[in-house]
């Protein structure tokens, strides 16, 4: 037995247009922010109708520039760090120590290699920009 997939479209209401018009202004709102933040926020509002907002939120996701923002790249961050640690810190003040000269050695500041540390995960992608063309 063959199956067909066929779109299920949203009806174009008042309640579909103001919730589209909400996430379309999240959106704006969070230009500059991480990507872990709208989602935490996107998945706030789910409730409202759950199919819609996840349909949605695909669209906008893809008129979207959402880039990792980092000085050095976090594969060579991790690297630096677990080699000047040997793979292990025994408190917090030896973890400041090891960052600070690491990140001596890669002549950026420390809070730089920190954000580096883990910039390339899916939740602390910046949201740059977006598009309404």
């Amino acid at each position: 037995m063959i199956s067909k997939i066929e779109p299920v479209y949203a009806k174009l209401d008042q309640e579909n247009l103001k919730i589209s018009g909400s996430l379309i202004n999240l959106f704006q709102q969070h230009i500059g922010k991480t990507y872990g933040e709208i989602i935490e926020e996107i998945e706030g509002i789910e409730e409202l109708d759950y199919r819609l907002i996840r349909g949605l939120t695909q669209i906008l996701e893809r008129r979207c520039v959402i880039e990792m923002n980092s000085v050095i790249e976090p594969a060579t961050a991790r690297r630096s760090v677990f080699e000047e640690c040997k793979g292990a810190v025994s408190d917090v003040k030896e973890r400041k120590e090891v960052i600070d000269r690491v990140a001596k050695k890669l002549s950026v500041e420390p809070d730089a290699l920190e954000k580096a540390l883990w910039a390339d995960r899916e939740d602390n992608l910046i949201i740059k920009e977006n598009s309404r063309q």
